[in-house]
């Protein structure tokens, strides 16, 4: 039988699916009579029932059920031979670590089949219920089929947000509530649990959408549907069935609020069951050394022992309170204190023990920092534009504030410079004179170096003196190497720093190449515009000589920034006279 066919068939003999279901729960029996090592109890012999007035497809499901429930028992009794139910198998080979990672990702598929046909059977008896109560004859509710959907405690029927944590910087039109969840997803790896239940508490005041998702992640946690979990521990159908809907009846929000500490752990498997998703980025994270990468449950390698050890934590505190203990008024308090006090407990001691064996069985055990601290994904170097900017900025100040001190002396404002104290000041600007004492041949080579890189404002100041063939690098005494526009010379400095200046402006002017067709019908349309039409076989460079430069090229104001090209077709008001000549207002100042 394929484990994900999940289609609702009727049985041709109804007596045949009856008999096959009462062997799978005597299979269950015997397998569980082995794992606890007791006698095997005596079977009572089943009723007797009429075969014709059975449902044929609440027959199916049922016996679906019991074979689920049967190979979970199976999956039980192997895992328990391979270690303990408080210990992870210690693999040499990476095969060896493979077949346990692989049977518990196995017994967790084994249990979302099991679920789902017993919350099938669940929603058909509550709709023959309804229909008793109301008195219908027949049956106008119909339950949906067999599907993962109907497990809504598993984890892998969370949405997924690989996307946002991929991103880990939500986007500028993100909603309120995208932007608090991206925040959780990312802090949860960090080691401290500084601003941990600020940002939880972010997320449960925006949204009912994240609240709904953090609630349906606590019921997996706590029913133990998810892959990080010894098969031996996690809890039979029945159970999980009925911790779920005791934890329906919990308010969500003071569930969650009051969990913090175990729900960073919580938030850090469905990280970790996203990034199994998502092998190239995983290991990316792991190359870069970023505690992100060591999450991973897949079925091919085993999860962190730490992590697996939380889970089991929570998952035994939540059976003890919804399970052994009977619900009262408090019981959402209580039942957020028994989970956080699981992961409280966590083991202090520090003490390495060696190995004296091969294939000892590691023990597992919980500290919260087991994740590790958090590093950068990439090294922030400097980027020249900023450095330079730094640089023009500190010369500009050196010679604004003395005559604004002495401005502000005398009881007078200085708020706005004219235009011959603007000359005055930037022609006195010790970083423009340097670039202006550049040769123009050198200037010209920095030029096309700078709009050849088509990197511009993102270009660092190390890839910059690469490509300028400039060594401003120093090394301290602890290896590391860093670099600085100080230690470079003067005509190294004013080759690095027009190169910023042609970077920063080339960055604002988005270019495309639209082809030769369309630059010839450009051409062409500016030849008409101007009253010139082309010449007999004139090609389109000897058209552009002689037409107007303010018709051929893009006049950019250095002090507005705005594109100062005129434009007029006629079309404006008829108070409105056309009286610009080449420029667009004031904006005389042109490159």
């Amino acid at each position: 039988m394929d484990m994900f066919d999940m289609s609702v068939s009727v049985p041709v003999n109804a007596a045949s699916a009856l008999r096959t279901m009462r062997t799978f729960r005597r299979a269950r029996v015997v397998l569980d009579s082995v794992l606890k090592r007791c006698e095997f109890p005596k079977l009572l012999s089943e009723p007797m029932v009429d075969c014709s007035k059975i449902d044929g497809v609440m027959l199916m499901n049922m016996t679906r059920m019991s074979y689920g429930d049967m190979l979970e028992s199976a999956v039980r009794l192997r895992a328990s031979r391979h270690c303990k139910v408080n210990e992870l198998p210690c693999a040499e080979t990476a095969r060896e670590e493979g077949v346990f990672a692989r049977l518990m990702m196995d017994s967790y598929l084994v249990a979302c089949w099991t679920s789902a046909h017993a919350e099938r059977i669940d929603m058909e008896n509550e709709i023959d219920a309804l229909g008793e109560s109301l008195q219908m004859t027949t049956k106008e509710f119909f339950a949906p089929n067999v599907h993962m959907h109907l497990v809504p405690y598993a984890v892998t029927c969370l949405p997924d947000l690989s996307g946002m944590l991929e991103r880990r910087t939500p986007c500028n039109n993100a909603c309120k509530s995208s932007v608090a969840m991206t925040t959780l997803l990312t802090r949860c790896t960090n080691a401290g649990s500084r601003g941990w239940d600020a940002s939880l508490k972010d997320v449960l005041v925006d949204g009912n959408g994240c609240t709904k998702i953090l609630f349906q992640l606590m019921a997996s946690v706590c029913t133990g549907m998810h892959p990080a979990l010894h098969p031996t521990n996690r809890p039979c159908w029945e159970d999980r069935m009925l911790m779920y809907r005791v934890m329906c009846t919990m308010d969500c929000k003071s569930l969650l609020s009051r969990s913090g500490a175990a729900m960073k752990e919580m938030v850090r498997l469905y990280v970790a069951v996203m990034m199994s998703n998502m092998p190239a980025t995983r290991e990316a994270m792991l190359a870069a050394s970023h505690p992100a990468g060591h999450l991973n449950v897949s079925p091919f390698q085993l999860p962190p022992v730490a992590l697996v050890a939380a889970m089991t934590k929570i998952m035994r505190a939540a059976v003890c309170v919804c399970v052994l203990q009977r619900p009262t008024e408090m019981f959402t308090t209580s039942f957020a204190n028994q989970i956080v006090t699981s992961v409280s407990r966590e083991n202090k001691s520090r003490k390495v023990v060696r190995k004296k064996k091969r294939n000892t069985p590691i023990v597992l055990v919980y500290t919260s920092s087991w994740l590790g601290r958090s590093k950068p994904l990439c090294i922030r170097s400097k980027k020249l534009v900023d450095e330079s900017t730094s640089v023009f900025s500190d010369t500009f100040k050196s010679e604004f504030v003395p005559m604004w001190q002495y401005q502000s002396t005398r009881g007078h404002r200085l708020s706005r410079l004219e235009v011959s104290q603007h000359e005055e000041l930037h022609a006195k600007n010790p970083a423009l004179r340097l670039c202006k004492q550049l040769p123009d041949a050198q200037s010209l080579e920095v030029q096309r170096i700078a709009l050849t890189n088509k990197q511009f404002a993102i270009t660092t100041l190390e890839r910059a003196a690469f490509l300028l063939g400039i060594d401003i690098v120093t090394e301290s005494d602890s290896g590391t190497k860093t670099y600085d526009i100080l230690n470079a010379t003067a005509e190294e400095a004013a080759k690095l720093l027009t190169m910023a200046r042609v970077s920063a402006g080339a960055e604002k002017l988005l270019a495309y190449n639209l082809g030769s067709k369309t630059r010839h019908m450009h051409v062409e349309a500016v030849c008409r515009r101007l009253l010139q039409p082309r010449r007999t076989e004139e090609s389109d460079e000897e058209a552009l000589i002689r037409l107007p430069k303010t018709a051929t090229h893009l006049m950019l104001c250095v002090e507005c920034q705005r594109v100062a090209n005129a434009c007029q077709n006629g079309s404006g008001k008829k108070s409105f006279t056309f009286n610009e000549i080449g420029a667009i207002s004031l904006c005389l100042n042109f490159f």
